[in-house]
């Protein structure tokens, strides 16, 4: 099989797997896929290179392409007569597909980003309904601000937000749930990390506490006197003594009478 006949082949191969998915549901973007496989197709028939027995076959495969395609609703807005195949004009039926193709695509990314707009905005209304209920009616501010959170698609700072929120009234518990959402999606945000590291202290989650210290330390600052003591204890807590008298001894560097520094390293 030669290299034209091979690519032809295969092109009205993908746009047949595609309309078979079609068949068994709808989907836009596999009606775009088979419409752009259709026009390579139509493409290269057009150049003249597909010629005798091959052409023939080819003819045949797109009349009962644009058969199906013709039963789409979603086609037949774009074109009402529906698609036409004369082997004698391939251009015609190609500029057909490439126009179709294109208004579909046109509509895609319209309802995409009225879609977007809607979303942002229905965010926008749960956080200012959260915080104006965050004082009066609490419960029902959870309820707006997680419905906010399910809508999240990449508004990357809404979580910050939400505990930045729930920080103003001190619930740390709400505060630990969203600002360690935050951390997972923002983290190069200084702002995310120093409110976490500060909940996380509130509830008493240390094992939490000591993961966003390290990643604070590790981003943003080098750790100073207070915040390697913090470190220090914690280790100590978690039975890791050796990372305890190293951040302890870095303490005593920058505080050399620190006793709580001095305590950890000679265990006294």
């Amino acid at each position: 099989m030669s290299g034209p006949i091979k690519e032809l082949n295969e092109h009205f191969a993908r746009a047949k797997n595609y309309y078979g998915r079609l068949a068994r549901g709808y989907n836009p973007e596999d009606l775009l896929r088979c419409l752009a496989s259709v026009g390579h197709g139509l493409k290269l028939m057009a150049s003249g290179v597909i010629v005798g027995a091959p052409r023939q076959s080819a003819d045949t495969v797109v009349r009962a392409l644009v058969q199906r395609l013709n039963k789409i609703s979603d086609l037949r807005c774009y074109a009402p007569q529906g698609l036409s195949y004369d082997p004698a004009a391939v251009k015609a039926l190609l500029v057909q597909v490439v126009t179709v193709a294109r208004q579909l695509k046109e509509k895609e990314c319209r309802e995409s980003l009225e879609g977007m707009r809607a979303r942002k905005l229905q965010i926008d209304k749960h956080l200012g309904r959260g915080g104006k209920l965050l004082m009066s009616k609490p419960a029902e501010a959870d309820k707006e601000f997680a419905a906010a959170a399910d809508l999240y698609v990449d508004e990357h700072l809404l979580f910050r937000i939400v505990a930045q929120k729930y920080a103003m009234v001190e619930r740390w518990d709400k505060v630990a749930k969203y600002a360690e959402r935050a951390m997972a999606v923002t983290p190069d945000d200084e702002q995310t990390f120093v409110l976490a590291m500060q909940a996380f202290e509130q509830v008493g989650d240390e094992e939490k506490l000591m993961a966003a210290m390290h990643g604070y330390y590790g981003r943003f600052a080098q750790p100073d006197a207070k915040g390697l003591l913090k470190m220090a204890t914690l280790y100590k807590q978690f039975g890791r003594d050796v990372e305890a008298k190293e951040a302890a001894r870095k303490v005593l560097a920058m505080d050399p009478a620190n006793i709580k520094a001095r305590r950890i390293v000679t265990g006294m």
